[in-house]
Parts: C-alpha cells; sequence; structure tokens
C-alpha cells in the first residue's frame, strides 16, 4: 500500500478517537466510525485491498497501539460493570467498527437489503441512528 493509503488509515485513527468508555461514547464512537466512513468512502476499499494484499499492514505499529487503546478502555469499563463483561473486549471494538463501516464498503447490498439508498439524507440518518443504537445495546452490561 502506498503512502495514500497509510495517510488515510491514520485519518481514521484519529477521526474515531475513544473518549471514553460508557455506553453513550461507545454509541459516539460507533457513529463517529459511521460518520467518517460515509464522508470516506474510499476507505473501505483501502482497508479491503490491505486484507486482500495480505501483506503486511499499513504502519501496524501505530495502529495497533491506537486500536489496542481502545480494547483496554472497553475492558477497564467492563471491570467497571459499565459494559457487558460477557463479550471479549476486542472483539466488541472491532464488531463495532464493522457495524459502523461496512455501510459503506458494500452499498449495493445495503441497498437491496434495505430497499433505500444511503445517498437518501433521511436513509442516511436511519442508518446511523441505528448503529448508534445497536453499538449501545450490544455492549449493555448485563
Amino acid at each position: 500500500m502506498g503512502g495514500r493509503a497509510h495517510d488515510e488509515l491514520d485519518r481514521l485513527a484519529s477521526a474515531v478517537a475513544l473518549t471514553g468508555a460508557g455506553l453513550d461514547d461507545i454509541g459516539d464512537f460507533a457513529g463517529a466510525t459511521y460518520d467518517y466512513h460515509a464522508a470516506n468512502p474510499e476507505l473501505g476499499r483501502l482497508l479491503q485491498w490491505e486484507g486482500l494484499a495480505r501483506g503486511p499492514a499499513a504502519d501496524v505499529a501505530r495502529r495497533s497501539t491506537h486500536y489496542r487503546e481502545k480494547v483496554n478502555r472497553f475492558a477497564q469499563a467492563q471491570r467497571d460493570g459499565v459494559l457487558d463483561a460477557g463479550l471479549d473486549a476486542a472483539h466488541l471494538v472491532f464488531a463495532l467498527i464493522a457495524l459502523a463501516a461496512w455501510w459503506q464498503t458494500v452499498p449495493q447490498l445495503a441497498e437491496m437489503i434495505t430497499g433505500a439508498s444511503g445517498d437518501d439524507p433521511g436513509e442516511h440518518d436511519r442508518r446511523r441512528a441505528f448503529v448508534v443504537k445497536a453499538a449501545r445495546r450490544l455492549a449493555a452490561a448485563r
């Protein structure tokens, strides 16, 4: 992957920084991730290309550190009883990113399933609201 891909992946990591670990923050995190992917649909293609290339990830050390920080915050919230402790914290972070990003990565599939285009502002708002609500429900303490 070239320098542009590295730059874009770095921008994503900065744009969706997790500011806390409460349920509202997790919903906000998922919403911010959705917003970033909606504004930068080429990112999904870059991530898919990175996966297809099967080579080393772009800037793996810095990106890993960034995501491990999120995992650690989620794990702390689990220990504090704020989040469902029965979920693997790393898998939860990954699932929330996938939940938020996949709408832009496979827009044709999303339209086939929902019957609505993501280009429609109302549909965009409904999808974002779903992502936020689903993230909060998924992570809620049991």
